[in-house]
């Protein structure tokens, strides 16, 4: 049996991996909220093209994710983060001079396959290496570094648009060096032997009613991610009448709060694991928030909406990240990981999908409808299978 870490080494794999996935996602957050208004006030792009563009990226992240959550656990996954690392940094310079829709097309190839090698071989390898022993803290310290990211990304680049006068097209470029510079602080991420594992092990781990469950949220939420990423930015430009530094700011205020949540919803996990048992409230939160985000036609309004939408996030993502770190061994993690993040993407793919269509022909609110609708679904469906999720909180609890 491998020795317990000393908490010492804990404390610095905790701040290594937690500034390393801080500074990625500034730079993935930078791109991802301008993109979609480069797409419309300077490319032109109708909003059936712009989703359309928007689930490329997705479909690039279902196609790959989950065999590289596999190759993350039969070879280094640190080197396959800095690998990811290189691709987005290529995706965030091809935007930079992309003007074309198949240079586009594979510029959102590039930045899918990016996204998706750090995503899932960074988080396999953070959760590979941290110990049971308030794990809940752990993992949202990681959170917390995210979602900080997430906060801060659109902020700067606001600032950068409004205040300073620069284009869409340079702030995808200092996105990239951003990648490139984490590329380099990524050496010092401790990485994780390989195991030889074959696909037909992780049937054990999946064929499980609570990994059922935690499909249904992961399709669920992601759905409403690719409505967000495809709707969200041009709904506060085009609807709402909003500056880019004003829409820099509604994220950035809403991603410190979800960010400081995930510290308070790790600390209560490691006290009382039944927090989970609050999913299906979050779920219904979540859900009823981003409908009311389509009514919202101001500043204040659209903030609070924002602000109420992600409280319910808040516990639902914590959730889903502990119960991943929680239930699945190990040497396995790579490919669970990258198992339940496949079913992620491909409701982010429909909803960035959906969004483009509905969007295109129906309007901005009805997106918002029907993604927020569809995440009060999976709410129910929880709250209906409510022995289950009790089950699994006494089974973290040992």
């Amino acid at each position: 049996m491998t020795p317990p870490a000393p908490p010492n080494f804990q404390k610095q794999l905790v701040l290594t991996f937690s500034v390393t996935v801080f500074f990625f996602s500034i730079a993935a957050w930078i791109v991802a909220i301008y993109l979609p208004i480069h797409f419309d006030r300077v490319l032109g792009l109708s909003r059936s093209y712009i989703g359309l563009l928007i689930s490329i990226y997705s479909v690039t992240l279902i196609v790959l994710v989950a065999p590289l959550g596999h190759l993350s656990d039969r070879v280094s996954p640190k080197r396959i983060v800095q690998v990811g690392l290189l691709l987005f940094a290529g995706y965030c310079f091809l935007l930079g001079r992309a003007r074309t829709l198949p240079v586009l097309v594979i510029a959102q190839v590039l930045g899918g396959a990016g996204n998706s090698l750090v995503a899932i071989a960074l988080g396999s390898l953070y959760y590979k290496n941290v110990t049971a022993s308030r794990r809940g803290q752990k993992v949202g310290i990681f959170m917390f570094a995210t979602f900080f990211g997430f906060a801060v990304g659109p902020l700067l680049s606001g600032f950068l648009l409004k205040g300073c006068g620069l284009s869409y097209r340079t702030i995808f470029l200092i996105a990239g060096g951003l990648s490139v510079g984490v590329l380099f602080f990524s050496e010092v991420l401790k990485d994780s032997a390989p195991f030889k594992i074959k696909v037909l092990e992780y049937k054990k781990d999946i064929f499980r009613k609570e990994v059922l469950l935690l499909i249904c949220m992961l399709v669920g939420m992601g759905i409403h991610y690719g409505n967000e990423r495809a709707s969200f930015s041009l709904y506060m430009k085009n609807v709402v009448g909003l500056d880019n530094f004003a829409i820099g700011s509604v994220f950035a205020i809403v991603g410190l709060w979800i960010a400081i949540l995930s510290l308070a919803t790790g600390a209560l996990f490691d006290r009382n694991k039944k927090i989970l048992l609050f999913v299906c409230v979050g779920l219904v939160l979540s859900g009823s928030c981003h409908i009311g985000t389509a009514y919202a036609n101001s500043y204040a309004m659209v903030l609070l909406a924002r602000i109420l939408h992600t409280t319910g996030d808040a516990v639902v993502i914590f959730s889903m990240n502990a119960i991943i770190a929680s239930i699945f061994p190990a040497k396995r993690m790579g490919g669970n990981l990258g198992f339940t993040s496949f079913f992620r993407m491909q409701g982010s793919f429909l909803g960035a999908l959906m969004s483009g269509f509905l969007d295109n022909y129906c309007g901005y609110r009805a997106s918002f409808i029907v993604a927020g609708s569809c995440t009060i679904l999976v709410g129910i469906l929880l709250a209906a299978n409510w022995r289950t999720m009790l089950k699994l909180s006494n089974q973290l609890s040992k």
